[in-house]
């Protein structure tokens, strides 16, 4: 997908809730709106696009009411950790969580210390003291998802 295209609000609808936010991934192949609302689990609703341009050729792409189930039968799970230097680790989620703090987190089987961000399904982590270069243990448990699955705790 053309990504300008792919990110304007103006160019989704849908009766599930108001567009809070979109994002790419993939490559740009998957579009992810979050909503300002939550969806009832194994509720149908519609969505429209308009205008939304291919990658190649920039052919548009439009669909109108296009019927989906909103359907979640699986737990949050940690899906990749990422280090970013040795000031913030990104916990990327297969989904969005209801919240995260500092309690549902423990590094090398101590309590996490730090501030605690999390924006869709990337939680962001700023430990209060750099990390030192090396390994560590990461375990997240006690996250619940919007359909109130219960994360199992990972490590």
């Amino acid at each position: 997908m053309e990504k300008s295209s792919a990110l304007n609000s103006a160019n989704y609808s849908t009766n599930a809730g108001k567009i809070k936010s979109i994002r790419l991934e993939e490559d740009n192949t998957i579009v992810i709106l979050s909503l300002n609302e939550t969806m009832v689990n194994r509720k149908n609703y519609k969505i429209s696009l308009n205008k939304i341009k291919s990658q190649l050729g920039g052919e548009e792409i439009s669909i109108k009411d296009k019927e989906f189930e909103a359907f979640d039968n699986n737990p949050p799970e940690v899906k990749e950790i990422r280090a970013l230097g040795n000031k913030i680790l990104k916990v990327y989620l297969t989904e969005p969580v209801v919240s995260v703090n500092a309690s549902n987190l423990k590094i090398d089987n101590k309590r996490y210390s730090g501030k605690v961000e999390m924006e869709d399904n990337v939680i962001t982590l700023t430990p209060y003291t750099s990390m030192k270069e090396g390994y560590y243990t990461l375990a997240v448990s006690g996250l619940e998802d919007y359909a109130r699955f219960k994360g199992l705790d990972q490590i």
